[in-house]
């Protein structure tokens, strides 16, 4: 999904204009299902090493948030 979709200047009347950037949206919606669920099996990972006593920084940490 690109930005240059979301860009449009919108003017008052252009339905055309105006679904192009409605469905630029919705794509955007069903990816970052998609993204959130690809992080995951990395906290997972993070939580399965806690339990062996290997921290991540806290960088990390705030990356996953």
């Amino acid at each position: 999904v690109s930005t240059k979709g979301l860009s449009v200047d919108l003017q008052d009347g252009n339905y055309d204009a105006l679904i192009s950037v409605m469905k630029h949206l919705g794509q955007v919606k069903d990816r970052q299902i998609a993204t959130d669920e690809m992080f995951e099996p990395l906290k997972q990972t993070i939580e399965l090493l806690k339990t062996y006593n290997q921290e991540m920084p806290d960088d990390v940490h705030q990356l996953l948030e």
